[in-house]
């Protein structure tokens, strides 16, 4: 199997509204995992899950360029 890594950023205009889907939708609370970041779980309105997470060694540029250190 190729390994790979899929990134998806989103922006919102309305953060009260942008919350308030994801509550709605949540199907795993954020928790701390062992690679040392915080992963957590939503569904999309038809129910396909998508995963939330956060590593403290990315680094997210103004260029938009990515880096793990």
């Amino acid at each position: 199997m190729v390994q790979r890594l899929s990134l998806i950023t989103l922006g919102v205009a309305d953060l009260d509204r942008a919350r308030s889907f994801h509550e709605d939708g949540l199907v795993k609370d954020n928790d701390e995992v062992r690679w040392g970041g915080y992963s957590g779980y939503i569904a999309d309105p038809d129910g396909h899950p998508w995963e939330i997470a956060h590593h403290r060694f990315w680094t997210i540029h103004e260029d938009s360029r990515t880096t793990l250190r």
